[in-house]
């Protein structure tokens, strides 16, 4: 249920069989992530990945940055990377970046719940974050805006999802933890369909 980043890792929830059908019904929207960003480096990609395109040699201090990211919570405007899945006539964007072509990704309403500054680390000039928000909201674009936002321009070098609506990191188990059970007790990290079903009972009477 959803992709990652190249850079990402963390929460991805996983339907199996005729759980796939129970999809629809969850409440995946809201999602929880811990981001780092460096600071004096703009990236085609918005990460590590992409090559530099603009620098800066001003350093920001947490004061100003705590000033900054209060702009960035609640209903924002965002305009996804260039480097993204988002579909142009039906093509998606990030093939349309490789082969020098710049996507009309249009700006979309979204909503931030919650973005807090962790950390500053002044000797790596990086800054730790934390955030919840909306599905659709893309951490890449957070760090583009806020370096542009703080005229010292910044990239993403960690990024780590911690929750998908009910699925959080503390329940997860890794691939290599799954791949070890393969033979012996494999469901035990699995949510049975029935607990799903409760779930949907609740969600449609709700709605």
């Amino acid at each position: 249920m959803g992709t990652f980043d190249p850079l990402a890792s963390g929460v991805l929830p996983i339907a199996l069989g005729e759980a796939t059908r129970t999809i629809p019904y969850l409440s995946c929207d809201s999602k929880a992530y811990n981001f780092t960003i460096k600071w004096g480096e703009q990236k085609t990609t918005d990460d590590l990945d992409g090559d530099t395109i603009k620098t800066s040699s001003i350093k920001r201090e947490y004061n100003q940055i705590n000033c900054a990211i209060k702009n960035f919570v609640g209903e924002v405007t965002q305009t996804p990377p260039q480097f993204s899945a988002i579909k142009i006539n039906g093509t998606r964007a990030y093939r349309l970046a490789r082969s020098v072509q710049k996507a009309n990704i249009k700006p979309r309403l979204l909503r931030i719940y919650e973005l807090k500054l962790i950390s500053v680390d002044t000797i790596n000039n990086t800054a730790d974050f934390s955030m919840l928000c909306d599905s659709g909201v893309y951490v890449r674009s957070i760090a583009r805006d806020l370096g542009i936002a703080l005229n010292c321009f910044e990239h993403i070098t960690q990024l780590r999802r911690t929750m998908v609506g009910n699925f959080r990191e503390t329940e997860s188990v890794t691939v290599e933890q799954f791949i070890e059970k393969k033979h012996n007790n494999l469901l035990s990290d699995v949510i049975p369909v029935l607990d799903t079903g409760i779930q949907i009972y609740k969600y449609l009477q709700i709605m």
